[in-house]
């Protein structure tokens, strides 16, 4: 990570705790699956494809997607944007990793993709 890049997400990630603080507090929904938001994974199988969607809708093609995938010999991991999204997912392809999203944030991110 370049310096002004390191610099920059230090200084938004600070400027951003108050308000997430805030949040949290007044929408007490929001704290579902705040850890995995925040990075945290279960590590998933060496050469998983790593399938993202944003909703219900995306759920239901990734859900068309993985036997086909895992016919291939590829272990498949799952994230989307929201919890009913991440429920729906996994009543569809019982078995496979699915979490939500990180936040849009270069450390939480790569702090996933690491663990991918």
């Amino acid at each position: 990570m370049s310096l002004l890049r390191h610099s920059g997400a230090a200084l938004l990630g600070a400027l951003a705790l108050p308000v997430g603080a805030l949040a949290l507090a007044v929408r007490p929904d929001w704290r579902e699956g705040l850890l995995e938001r925040l990075g945290s994974r279960t590590q998933s199988a060496t050469g998983a494809v790593w399938l993202h969607g944003a909703s219900v809708g995306e759920a239901a093609l990734m859900a068309r997607l993985q036997p086909g995938l895992m016919e291939m010999g590829f272990p498949v991991t799952a994230s989307l944007f929201t919890p009913t999204g991440c429920r729906r997912f996994r009543e569809l392809v019982g078995g496979v990793d699915c979490s939500l999203a990180p936040l849009d944030h270069p450390w939480l991110v790569d702090r996933v993709v690491s663990t991918l």
